[in-house]
């Protein structure tokens, strides 16, 4: 029963996060990532379909931040400013679950991804025991 119910709950949840469209963490020109996720996050229109991450490095190791919507062919263009190589002046991440955004421009896991793991856990340990 526990697993029927485990079940239920991701699909359902998987369900409402596309019905409702993605979440982002959104900000402009912030001097850290903190001030930055403070901000209220947005609801992405439908052709906007990742959250993104750009950080500009600026002089004396100060940076500013800038987070929101895009499109995930914006952001396939911006592959080569990609934040997890170095990089002297600006970097982009992007990424596709809700609130992903919320790290300083290194990748995340998708919570979808975490979820789906955490019930495969579940699964095997109702198999096994």
């Amino acid at each position: 029963m526990l697993l029927k119910q485990m079940c239920l709950l991701y699909f359902c949840s998987v369900w409402l996060s596309i019905a409702q469209g993605l979440s982002c963490h959104s900000c402009t020109l912030e001097n850290s990532n903190v001030q930055c996720n403070g901000q209220e996050a947005v609801t992405c229109n439908s052709s906007l379909d990742v959250c993104f991450t750009e950080v500009q490095r600026l002089d004396f190791g100060d940076s500013t931040y800038t987070k929101g919507c895009k499109s995930e062919e914006h952001c396939k263009n911006l592959q080569s400013l990609r934040c997890d190589v170095p990089r002297p002046n600006k970097c982009w991440t992007c990424c596709n679950s809700n609130l992903c955004n919320i790290n300083n421009g290194w990748r995340q896991q998708s919570s979808k991804k975490l979820i789906l793991l955490s019930l495969l856990l579940i699964i095997l340990h109702q198999f096994f025991t």
